[in-house]
Order: C-alpha cells, then sequence, then structure tokens
C-alpha cells in the first residue's frame, strides 16, 4: 500500500510536467497559423499613408506564401522579392514579423479570413526601417504603415 500510494504522488506530481497526448505547444499553433497562410493570392488594394494607391496595387502580380517566405511579385520586376516570416497568432491582431535579410525584421499584423470571394489575407506592416512600432490596425495611417490586401 505505501508504494502505491508513493507511485500516485510521484504520478499526480509528474503529470502536469508531460504534454498530454495530442497536446499542443504554442510552437506548434504557430507553425500551422503559417501553413494556413499558404497559397497564392491576387493584391485586390494597397493602403499607403492612409490613402489607397491604386498605381502600387497594379504594379503587384501575386503574393505567393510558402513555408514561412512570402514573395511579392511586380509585373515589371523578373525576380521576386522574397522573405522569411513568423506569426504570433495568439496576439490580437495576429502578429506577422517579415523577416527580408539584413538583420531586418519588419513588424506587421495580419487577418485571415474565409468569404464568399474566398481565402482573404490581409497583412499591414511598416515600410520604414527606422520605424519599430508595430501597426495597431488595417487603416494604413501611420506615417510608414502599408496595407496589402
Amino acid at each position: 500500500m505505501p508504494r502505491t500510494l508513493a507511485l500516485a504522488a510521484f504520478l499526480a506530481a509528474a503529470l502536469p510536467l508531460c504534454p498530454a497526448a495530442g497536446a499542443r505547444s504554442p510552437a506548434d499553433d504557430k507553425d500551422d497559423a503559417a501553413k494556413k497562410l499558404n497559397g497564392t493570392y491576387a493584391v485586390t488594394g494597397v493602403i499607403y499613408r492612409g490613402k489607397v494607391d491604386d498605381k502600387k496595387k497594379d504594379e503587384v502580380e501575386t503574393v505567393v506564401i510558402k513555408d514561412g517566405e512570402i514573395s511579392i511579385r511586380e509585373k515589371k520586376v523578373k525576380q521576386a522579392d522574397t522573405a522569411r516570416f513568423i506569426v504570433d497568432p495568439s496576439k490580437t491582431p495576429a502578429h506577422i514579423d517579415i523577416m527580408p535579410g539584413n538583420n531586418m525584421t519588419i513588424p506587421g499584423i495580419y487577418e485571415l479570413k474565409e468569404s464568399d470571394k474566398g481565402t482573404e489575407l490581409t497583412i499591414a506592416f511598416v515600410n520604414d526601417a527606422d520605424v519599430t512600432d508595430r501597426p495597431k490596425d488595417f487603416k494604413g495611417e501611420g506615417k510608414s504603415e502599408v496595407v496589402i490586401k
């Protein structure tokens, strides 16, 4: 009997430290959230400094997201701009950090939703290396905020 009590006490103390079968870690949730972004997107709108910018929208051919990389292909440029990214879906709005290289991180937010038009992705980010504030919304009103829909 004392052995059984000791074993029960040990298991009771140890089990909370062990993930349950099928339990998910925050890293798993972030990986899944990044995978949900995978796809090829047509740009339907660009907002820069609070104003709709149809010229910028028309310059972009597609945005392709795959396996933690985002590529923006412009119509007049042969090679797409590609950057790595990480997401944190636990934040509201969800955070995205785009890392184009040179130890640079561009803070942003994103929203992924299903509509009658299909999957819609909206990303807002700062387009200025000197600004490290993350956008708070998708209005693009900040001095160097860009919103891509």
